[in-house]
């Protein structure tokens, strides 16, 4: 969804500067920097997160009580941060496609 509108959004800015070559790198040049900055800013809060989450974790189990195993919270806890990384992973590789979904066609435009 995000890649279809970066086109758009950008697309339009492009047409609008189709009289100079200049003014359409120049747009080129803004989307990449726009993309990237958008996608440093979503990379530090996604950091941020997780390692908020790491803080918290323990205090989201369920108790566990003396005559349980206490290896099973940790085990929960190590589920919870994979589960995490997992999700992290694959945002990371969304927005790695909707950014080069932009500038590709960008480009080819």
């Amino acid at each position: 969804l995000v890649a279809f509108a970066g086109v758009a959004f950008f697309g339009h800015l492009l047409d609008q500067a189709e009289s100079s070559l200049f003014w359409m790198m120049a747009v080129i040049a803004f989307a990449a920097v726009a993309l990237l900055a958008c996608r440093d800013t979503a990379s530090r809060a996604r950091q941020n997160w997780v390692e908020g989450a790491k803080h918290v974790s323990y205090c989201e189990m369920p108790a566990i009580t003396e005559a349980d195993d206490l290896s099973l919270g940790k085990t929960l806890s190590i589920i919870a941060h994979e589960k995490k990384h997992e999700l992290g992973h694959a945002v990371v590789e969304a927005e790695d496609e909707a950014m080069s979904i932009i500038l590709s066609f960008m480009l080819v435009q």
